[in-house]
Formats: structure tokens, C-alpha cells, sequence
């Protein structure tokens, strides 16, 4: 059997989309919902300043609800 050597291009996608780091993470899930993506790129005066997935947002979203002492 011959091993097949994938690059990263090979398997990325290279359309983005991105937001900026002062966005409300509200913001970022609806711009992650209309754009059927997991992720968000987010910029700081064109540079890349991180990433942010549907995990954070909803983890966020989870400590937001929960009451102060619980679990």
C-alpha cells in the first residue's frame, strides 16, 4: 500500500471569516451562524489576535448562566 503525504492545503479552508477582538461574543455566534463555521478568526489592525470556536462561545455562554457557587 502507498502512503499518500496530504499538506495542510490540501484539506483547509482557505475562505475565512473573521471579526474584531472587541466584538461581543453574542456577535461572534451569530456571525459563526450565518456563515455555517465553527470558528472565527479575530483581527487586531489586519493581524491575526486569535481564534474562537463554537466551544468557547458556548462555554462562555454556559458560566454566564450559571449562578455564582454553583457547581
Amino acid at each position: 500500500m502507498r502512503s499518500v503525504a496530504a499538506q495542510v492545503q490540501d484539506v483547509m479552508t482557505q475562505a475565512t471569516v473573521t471579526a474584531a477582538r472587541n466584538d461581543s461574543p453574542r456577535t461572534a455566534a451569530e456571525r459563526m451562524w450565518r456563515n455555517q463555521t465553527g470558528s472565527l478568526l479575530f483581527t487586531d489592525n489586519g493581524q491575526l489576535a486569535g481564534v474562537i470556536t463554537e466551544r468557547d462561545v458556548l462555554g462562555g455562554s454556559r458560566s454566564a448562566l450559571t449562578p455564582t457557587g454553583a457547581g
